[in-house]
């Protein structure tokens, strides 16, 4: 119910905005203060939501959703990621639904694709098929140190390690056992800020590559 009312009032809001002004982070600021102040209560009460412009996201850390979840939305909203954006904000979408292991694995599609997004704009040829180490690899030799590649890789552990979890424990996906569904509502947590942390640093280095060359 608290889905569909908020859901209903950001249509309403954004409505007479076109898709690309929607999707303007300075757009958003110019929306009357209906949203800041639906924020602001939700903080003041304990409310673990938060509007990210016509989103309705659930905030699990307060920290890590304005330094990390923010600011990789940010940089999404940039003209040319509109596909790892759909997904980062499907990932938070399926976390919001109590769906976490779609929310972990559309978190690591999105770091995908954010590489995939910058490397044919190095001059990299891709197919399509490459494997996360495969991109990984190509983002090492472009524009990332590589005594910082293997940081890059947790995510991909993370996926991994949730796929094992879910073959191997009865019952994951199906509402029994409320300590694995702790766990992987946790899990799904920490991919999501693991994510947003690779995007913001991806995008960035690209952008300061960038900058280099010229």
């Amino acid at each position: 119910m608290l889905d569909l009312c908020f859901s209903t009032l950001a249509e309403s809001k954004f409505s007479k905005f076109t898709k690309r002004q929607r999707a303007d982070r300075e757009v958003i600021r110019d929306v009357p203060s209906t949203f800041e102040l639906i924020n602001t209560a939700f903080l003041r009460n304990g409310v673990g939501y938060r509007f990210e412009g016509r989103e309705l996201l659930k905030v699990s850390d307060e920290l890590m959703h304005s330094q990390v979840v923010e600011p990789a939305l940010r940089l999404l909203y940039a003209e040319g990621f509109e596909g790892p954006l759909d997904e980062y904000l499907r990932a938070h979408r399926h976390y919001r639904d109590g769906q976490p292991q779609d929310a972990v694995l559309d978190a690591h599609h999105a770091f995908e694709s954010t590489l995939k997004t910058i490397l044919p704009r190095l001059g990299v040829a891709l197919t399509g098929e490459e494997r996360p180490d495969q991109l990984i690899q190509a983002a090492t030799t472009m524009f990332v140190p590589k005594h910082l590649a293997s940081s890059l890789k947790s995510l991909s552990a993370v996926v991994q390690g949730l796929t094992t979890l879910r073959n191997k424990t009865p019952g994951v996906g199906h509402g029994q056992g409320e300590s694995t569904s702790d766990f992987l509502d946790a899990t799904a947590a920490y991919a999501l800020h693991l994510a947003g942390a690779n995007i913001v640093f991806a995008i960035e280095a690209f952008h300061a590559a960038s900058a280099e060359s010229h």
